[in-house]
């Protein structure tokens, strides 16, 4: 058998959207049969690959060569055709299918700016005064095949303010897998008031395999809920701003 050819015709690998193919402690020359010739030289031959991938003449390590994006459907599979010779120019062919995966890179954002509405204070609890909702750019699984889902959850920005996070904690609360804000209590108590807070939406999953994505992956969003006196339709009046969310730093 030649010194070139491989022990398989077609080998996969599966990767993240950052990581090496192929690490410096896994040898190409393993995929290969040995003898007198000795030293083997590879190289990529199609251009395809040659755009995202790096081959080391010497050792067959692969390595990423330009950023990939998983969500990009032309991105998430790659063939590589790799080529090795021995010094006696005898010649192997071996494809290696590269599975890309995804990470998570891309922080969750709010529709809007801005969530302000206005309740009756007559509103039974239960009540849902406001819908938040955030969307993710990130495919809907990660790497491991867990759901990148989102969690909704109340935040208070000074933790200082007692007052104001036991209002909130009081008479409403968030549902996380939905950010529907429900009423707790009746609002009678705090008629005229206009209670102010943060919603925080953050990626159920923030590790993906054994990576920790650098992005955050999470967001914050205002919400203004104004209590107003009175019975009758239209007392609920939900106002929205600008199209973009304000990113938590």
């Amino acid at each position: 058998m030649n010194a070139s050819d491989f022990d398989y015709l077609v080998h996969k690998q599966a990767v993240l959207a950052s990581q090496d193919i192929l690490d410096e402690d896994s040898d190409m020359e393993d995929l290969i049969e040995q003898n007198n010739f000795g030293i083997v030289q590879y190289q990529i031959i199609n251009d395809d690959a040659k755009r995202f991938f790096t081959i080391s003449p010497d050792t067959g390590v692969i390595k990423l060569k330009n950023n990939v994006d998983y969500e990009d459907p032309r991105q998430q599979f790659f063939w590589i055709n790799i080529a090795a010779q021995d010094y006696g120019k005898r010649i192997g062919m071996t494809r290696l299918r590269v599975a890309i995966t995804n990470v998570n890179d891309n922080l969750p954002r709010f529709m809007i700016d801005e969530y302000r509405v206005s309740a009756c204070d007559s509103l039974p609890v239960g009540s849902t005064v406001l819908v938040v909702m955030a969307v993710d750019d990130d495919d809907s699984h990660d790497g491991s095949g867990d759901r990148l889902d989102n969690v909704y959850s109340i935040y208070y920005p000074d933790s200082k303010d007692n007052t104001a996070s036991e209002i909130v904690s009081k008479f409403f609360q968030i549902v996380p897998e939905s950010g529907y804000i429900n009423i707790k209590q009746n609002l009678s108590e705090i008629r005229g008031q206009t209670i102010q807070f943060f919603v925080r939406v953050t990626n159920r999953n923030s590790l993906v395999g054994t990576l920790k994505s650098t992005t955050p992956t999470d967001n914050l969003v205002p919400v203004s809920i104004h209590i107003a006196s009175g019975k009758g339709e239209g007392c609920l009046d939900s106002k929205k701003t600008d199209k973009h969310s304000r990113r938590h730093t």
